[in-house]
């Protein structure tokens, strides 16, 4: 789901990135509705997201009183998530990198020196809630570099012109 505060530069973002390379997925069939409150549903197998633009707050963005996302989770059953659910369940990740270490080190955020911001440390993408939100916004993209050696490349989204920013 995204969300941009100015129309002129909302624009899909589709490019592969270091987070989800492949993004060619089979498209699910989508039943939308809307109801009496002008709130918008779209419904697939899986899930369902509705919508409420009147009960968003003044800025626009995504709140708890005006998105939500209904999924089912296995043996959980129905999971209901909503802009700032807490997420206890969710797994920690692990360190990006090792550069600058020296000898053993959990490699487990949760074990890592809060000063070393080099190693990137990330939550995981597994939850014990049957749900987690990852957001994809910051992470690098996969760039064409024709004639090199290295046929892609990951780079910052900034930096290669091809990606919508």
């Amino acid at each position: 789901i995204e969300w941009v505060a100015d129309d002129s530069v909302a624009k899909d973002h589709d490019q592969a990135t270091l987070m989800a390379l492949n993004r060619t997925f089979a498209s699910p069939v989508v039943q939308k509705g809307e109801d009496e409150d002008g709130c918008v549903t779209l419904k697939t197998e899986a899930l369902s997201v509705k919508y409420c633009h009147d009960r968003a707050p003044a800025s626009g963005t995504f709140s708890a009183n005006s998105l939500n996302v209904t999924m089912a989770a296995g043996p959980l059953g129905e999971v209901v998530w909503y802009p700032g659910k807490p997420n206890p369940g969710q797994l920690a990740g692990t360190i990006r990198t090792l550069d600058g270490t020296c000898g053993g080190m959990s490699l487990q955020c949760e074990d890592v020196d809060s000063h070393r911001q080099d190693l990137h440390c990330a939550m995981g993408v597994i939850s014990r809630d049957g749900w987690t939100l990852v957001d994809d916004t910051r992470t690098g993209v996969w760039a064409h570099s024709p004639g090199s050696k290295w046929p892609l490349w990951s780079v910052p989204r900034e930096a290669d012109k091809s990606v919508p920013q």
